[in-house]
């Protein structure tokens, strides 16, 4: 075998192995702090707003049955 594609074969292998180990210990980081600082993790810097409840479909002049929540609580 060429020594020049063995070098490459083996540069990449190692590349692909140090990007895999990097993405692993961001995984493993989050989910350490996670576990320590639960306080921190579960607060939402995006308020996100779900309908309560939601009526029957109504029908449109398009043909689509959009569903129009009743009430709307919002979580911030």
């Amino acid at each position: 075998m060429n020594k020049q594609l063995l070098e490459i074969y083996g540069l990449s292998v190692c590349f692909i192995s140090t990007a895999c180990l990097t993405i692993f210990s961001g995984i493993l980081l989050y989910s350490l702090t996670e576990l320590a600082f639960p306080q921190l993790m579960q607060d939402s810097p995006i308020p996100y707003s779900f309908p309560a409840e939601v009526t029957t479909p109504q029908k449109s002049a398009q043909g689509v049955t959009p569903f129009i929540p009743k009430k709307t609580i919002a979580y911030s």
